[in-house]
């Protein structure tokens, strides 16, 4: 809750005025974070042995979790302010198919580990981490460069010519 009230703003107003990104960079950049600790959180929960690195990957896990606002914010800016409605639904709508395939996913996978044995308990989360590094991958291939729509040029003008 922290996160979102206090370390999210104030982290993105340092980027924004101090490192003088634009907005869009500093969502992709905070967004690639994100994930950064969210792999790492999920990986270090997967691999725990004791309570002490659960709750540090529980905490790691945690920091990464403003990776969907900042996901949403960042194509939000990519887009026509007129298309937002669409681009939520679609959204929406992806994430409750993900959710609909995530808990049997996630409930066999745990059935594997626990056949596999104790050591492989937290396998779930070893497969959660590597879904968020591979999520990590495709975003690190953004280049915000190309995808920039210049501000005295509109979607409509463009699509015309």
């Amino acid at each position: 809750m922290l996160l979102f009230l206090l370390g999210l703003p104030l982290v993105g107003n340092l980027l924004l005025t101090k490192f003088k990104l634009l907005p869009t960079a500093k969502d992709l950049l905070l967004a690639r974070l994100s994930l950064v600790f969210m792999t790492i959180g999920a990986v270090v929960i997967g691999l725990a042995g004791d309570l002490v690195l659960l709750v540090v990957g529980t905490v790691l896990l945690s920091v990464g979790g403003g990776y969907s606002l900042l996901t949403r914010s960042l194509l939000t800016s990519l887009i026509d302010k007129q298309h937002a409605g669409t681009l939520y639904t679609a959204i929406g709508v992806i994430e409750n198919i993900g959710q609909l395939v995530a808990g049997p996913l996630v409930s066999s996978i745990f059935g594997v580990g626990l056949v596999w044995g104790d050591q492989w308990v937290g396998l779930p989360y070893l497969v959660v981490g590597a879904s968020y590094l591979f999520s990590f991958l495709i975003i690190s291939f953004v280049n915000l460069k190309s995808t920039e729509i210049p501000a005295d040029c509109s979607f409509n003008e463009d699509v015309e010519s």
